[in-house]
């Protein structure tokens, strides 16, 4: 029995700035629970079920990142518009605050030996040339 585990590499883009991100599904279960209970929405939201034999599947791993794909973009813009700073610009240090689980900084040391890193990956940007009426950004490009 290998303990190795999926870990899903998200690339963040917003106007400049760029960077990954790496979580595992538990970690995209724990935040889906956590954003639930502050914005109740988050909850309708299509979000991929919990497996205990063939997660690590290709196919079961590919449509997770499918799912996220869709959920990550759902989430950002609902957070975004119910935020009541009302603040037009983002920045990478202003949408960390907003959504502290797209930091690059890992809270946790993962044992390199033991993260199977495999080839899903999402990405998220800020689409840089509409500064119309809009109050915040909205996120394109998954």
């Amino acid at each position: 029995a290998s303990d190795a585990h999926h870990v899903y590499q998200i690339y963040v883009r917003i106007k400049d700035e760029e960077w990954n991100v790496y979580k595992r599904f538990s970690q995209f279960h724990q935040v889906h629970n956590q954003l639930k209970k502050i914005y109740p929405k988050i909850g309708k939201f299509e979000f991929p079920p919990k497996k205990n034999f063939g997660k690590k599947d290709a196919k079961v791993v590919e449509n997770r990142r499918r799912v996220f794909q869709t959920y990550l973009r759902l989430v950002i813009n609902h957070v975004l518009d119910n935020d009541k700073s009302q603040d037009t610009t983002i920045s990478k240090d202003s949408f960390i605050q907003r959504l502290p689980f797209f930091s690059d900084k890992t809270a946790e040391k993962a044992d390199s030996k033991k993260v199977k890193k495999t080839a899903s990956s999402s990405s998220l940007s800020t689409s840089p040339g509409n500064q119309s009426s809009l109050p915040q950004p909205q996120y394109e490009g998954l």
